[in-house]
């Protein structure tokens, strides 16, 4: 009677995760018999699964070598060859002959109307950034009033 008063102290402790491994080795121990308190016999499935199972061991061997390193490499070697795609479609390996003028006049003129296209768009850019300084000297004027 005594041991099963300690078996369902052990139990209490045993579920509030206070044993300690000769307690639960006791536990297991009691369980393992065919001579268990009817009240407790509905721990002693879980108690003999926890022995039997302790018993069973993991026999192919594991691989301990890195395989990051083999992914970094595909992934590197995938960057690179999108690089080198990318450049060849944008700039395909043929000479550049655009922009090029036998006659000194025309390339000045279109070199001219360039750059007042350039003036012009330049122009539009700077008056956008007057508005914003209007509206920056408005919103300080709310924010000192706050």
């Amino acid at each position: 009677m005594e041991l099963v008063k300690k078996i369902e102290l052990l139990i209490e402790k045993y579920f509030a995760a206070e044993t300690t491994v000769a307690e639960e080795q006791e536990l297991r121990n009691y369980f393992s018999q065919t001579d268990v308190a009817p009240h407790l016999q509905a721990y002693q499935p879980m108690f003999v699964y926890f022995s039997t199972e302790q018993q069973e061991s993991y026999s192919k061997t594991v691989s301990l070598k890195p395989r990051r390193k083999k992914f970094l490499a595909w992934i590197s070697v995938a960057a690179m060859i999108a690089i080198v795609v990318s450049v060849w479609v944008a700039n395909p390996f043929q000479p550049n002959n655009l922009g090029t003028y036998e006659d000194p006049e025309i390339a000045f003129q279109e070199t001219q109307k360039a750059l007042e296209f350039l003036s012009a768009n330049l122009n539009l850019g700077i008056e956008e950034i007057g508005h914003l300084k209007e509206f920056e000297q408005a919103k300080n004027k709310i924010l000192k009033n706050n």
